[in-house]
């Protein structure tokens, strides 16, 4: 059943090269369980809910399995904390991980956790963007190191000025005229609740869905 567990947590995670065997993790000798870490890509929010859920209800225990979950955050990378030994396991966009690998990290990756890559782009609903194309020229708060940056401007031959991300919606709430990368399941719902009327183009909507 323990080789079970590890199929199941690598199923939804990134693993390092060589880990999430039973013979190469030792068990916990007192309670017999595995310990191992997942390093999550944020704070705990409901995109996360799965896996503390498999924690309360006791589902990783089952599978002879010890889980700490450690949150994320602007400071967290999670593919580092893989690659140096603090978690056996963490979350990232796949995109990421895909260039983390090509550039020689001893990465593995198990299997996506959500259906559809939620990356998206957000923007103020009375200043709507209707197609990629109006990005032309405009200024956008997005992760520089993002494969979506020059994947967009590739494929609609546009150019844009790049604002670093700061991982919050302050600025968007403070400039009708701001446009910044998103979760789809994340920003645009907090943005709202603060009063703004949003509205966001999904990449995976655009063959971008990695």
């Amino acid at each position: 059943m323990k080789t079970l567990g590890f199929a199941l947590l690598g199923s939804i995670a990134v693993c390092l090269t060589g880990c999430g065997g039973p013979s190469e993790v030792e068990a916990d000798a007192e309670s017999g369980l595995v310990e191992v870490t997942l390093q999550l890509d944020w704070y705990a929010e409901p995109a996360h809910g799965g896996f503390y859920q498999a924690l309360v209800k006791g589902f990783y225990k089952e599978e002879g399995l010890a889980v700490d979950i450690k949150q994320g955050g602007p400071g967290i990378r999670p593919l580092p904390s893989v690659t140096v030994g603090g978690a056996e396991f963490a979350l990232s966009r796949i995109d990421d991980t895909v260039i983390g690998i090509d550039q020689g990290l001893p990465l593995k990756v198990a299997m996506a956790y959500m259906q559809k890559d939620p990356q998206a782009i957000m923007f103020h609903a009375s200043n709507p963007i209707d197609s990629w194309e109006d990005l032309d020229g405009k200024a956008i708060m997005i992760d520089p190191g993002s494969a979506m940056v020059s994947w967009l401007k590739k494929r609609y031959e546009i150019e844009f000025d790049i604002i670093p991300l700061d991982f919050g919606i302050a600025r968007f709430l403070a400039d009708k005229g701001f446009i910044q990368q998103c979760f789809i399941t994340s920003q645009p719902y907090f943005a709202e609740l603060q009063g703004a009327e949003v509205g966001a183009k999904l990449l995976a909507d655009e063959a971008f869905s990695p």
